[in-house]
């Protein structure tokens, strides 16, 4: 056999590697048993990065795979099994550093928000909440008292205080931060609004909208129009911000049923987003991410309808 023949030969064979890899990824992800999928996805990433890469002249360790993007992984993910009726059914996700290890009982909510979410930037962690619906003057205004020495939020009126100045027009320069934070009343919630059982569930609908406009499927997808979604989305957060700074009498109960929508809507966009990322896997997969894109946008127009 020439040399010519040895190097068609590993050729040959080396793209029969990378089809049997791409396949192990395809069936680790559709394996009912995640602790199975794990294996058989940890099988896969040792033929791709350690035997193809040396095939290829590669650091074993380096990143590699059967295709671009086959194993499309999110930053920090490690691994999605299903998770009940408000979960993905898909399986393992990718792989990334240990400490965003997503539990397998986890809603698709929550799987989103640990996906997507960093832990500083969960609602716990925010001073307050601003209202999608300010006009210019208002948002310059909140922009310039959240960036303020000292934290005017601290002090400022809660969401049910009585406040004359309220509504008032904000001009710059001529009130203090504290005025201005009078006049911006029932504009924001701050943090001791959300102090509340109540306000626990609403922050589970915050984290979760904003993880759900994270989501790559929605971000490069092209499947919805981003900007009216987040509009929408925005829209639905606020005024789960608002029934539980409000404290009414049905607030609970009121959100709960946002929760609950939401979590629908998490669900369809987890499997979504976990088709968009296994796009290359061949026809089969396409196929799945066609109709987990056509399920995702039907509930998105449920939600914003």
């Amino acid at each position: 056999m020439t040399e010519s023949d040895l190097e068609m030969r590993v050729e040959q064979l080396t793209r029969e590697l990378r089809r049997l890899a791409s396949e192990l990824l395809r069936v680790a992800a559709e394996h009912p048993d995640s602790a199975r999928g794990r294996e058989l996805s940890g099988a896969a990433r040792v033929l791709a990065e350690g035997v193809l890469g040396r095939l290829d002249g590669d650091v074993v360790n380096a990143p590699a795979g059967p295709e671009p993007e086959v194993w499309d992984a999110v930053p920090g993910s490690a691994g999605i099994a299903g998770a009940g009726a408000g979960a993905s059914s898909l399986g393992t996700i990718g792989s990334g550093p240990a400490g965003r290890r997503v539990e397998p009982t986890a809603t698709a909510r929550e799987q989103l928000v640990e996906l997507y979410l960093d832990t500083y930037e969960r609602w716990t962690e925010k001073p307050f909440f601003g209202s999608p619906h300010l006009s210019d003057r208002q948002d310059d205004a909140m922009f310039r008292l959240k960036w303020a020495k000292g934290n005017v939020f601290a002090t400022a009126p809660l969401w049910n205080d009585v406040v004359p100045q309220r509504g008032k027009p904000v001009r710059r320069l001529l009130q203090t931060k504290a005025e201005t934070a009078r006049r911006l009343h029932h504009c924001y919630v701050v943090d001791r609004d959300l102090d509340s059982p109540e306000g626990e569930l609403a922050g589970r609908v915050a984290d979760g909208c904003r993880a759900i406009q994270a989501s790559r499927v929605l971000k490069d997808g092209g499947f919805v129009e981003k900007y009216d979604f987040e509009k929408q989305l925005d829209g639905f957060r606020w005024r789960a911000l608002v029934t539980a700074a409000g404290r009414g009498e049905h607030a609970r109960t009121d959100l709960l049923a946002r929760l609950d929508r939401l979590e629908a809507l998490a669900a369809v966009v987890l499997d979504a987003d976990v088709a968009y990322r296994e796009r290359n896997n061949g026809p089969a997969a396409h196929a799945r991410l066609t109709a987990a894109a056509q399920a995702m946008t039907a509930e998105i127009q449920a939600l914003t309808a």
